[in-house]
């Protein structure tokens, strides 16, 4: 959906399966559905579908004009780090990717994450984030599968014309930071 969302030609999109079609935990087939078979019992994508569709609705779209988001971490350090990063050979080397998009008040809105395969068990990884540019304050981490909002600490290095988001999380799944204009902003 964050990619979608990134696409300035894409207007609409659907979702492959609502409802799981029988019950079978082992077959893929059988649950490619946001909500269990009998369709009283939403999965954890149910409500991942749901923060991204708040997140990402209502006039966000992409960024236009120049920015670079560096996220620091390579794959030797990934591989140093959890050797069990290596499971996915359609996505090796998993460097973090991410898109910019503008929100409807003119913010930034900043979505990355770890392309590999997802597990329950791996913790994300901390680093400190750049992005090319020094318009923006008040950064807000939004986790897209717990809803949790956090404040993150920044650091504006002028000379550089960039912004340093500190110990910002890059997990297996979509985080979206936002933004927000300083111009628009009246300090007291």
């Amino acid at each position: 959906m964050v990619e979608i969302a990134a696409l300035p030609s894409v207007t609409a999109t659907t979702l492959y399966q609502y409802v799981d079609d029988w019950i079978e935990p082992y077959e893929a087939e059988a649950n490619f559905g946001i909500v269990r078979f009998g369709g009283d019992d939403p999965k954890l994508s149910y409500y991942v579908v749901q923060r991204l569709n708040s997140l990402l609705s209502d006039g966000v779209r992409p960024w236009e004009g120049e920015l670079k988001v560096q996220i620091p971490l390579d794959y030797e350090t990934l591989q140093a780090k959890r050797p069990a990063l290596a499971g996915s050979p359609k996505l090796e080397p998993p460097y973090p990717r991410w898109y910019a998009l503008r929100g409807q008040q003119g913010e930034l809105v900043v979505a990355f994450w770890l392309p590999v395969v997802a597990s329950d068990e791996r913790k994300s990884f901390v680093c400190d984030v750049k992005i090319t540019t020094t318009g923006f304050g008040f950064p807000i981490e939004i986790d897209t599968v717990t809803g949790e909002r956090h404040d993150l600490k920044m650091s504006v290095d002028q000379q550089e014309g960039q912004t340093i988001l500190k110990d910002v999380r890059v997990p297996d799944y979509p985080v979206i930071i936002r933004m927000f204009p300083l111009a628009d902003i009246n300090l007291p």
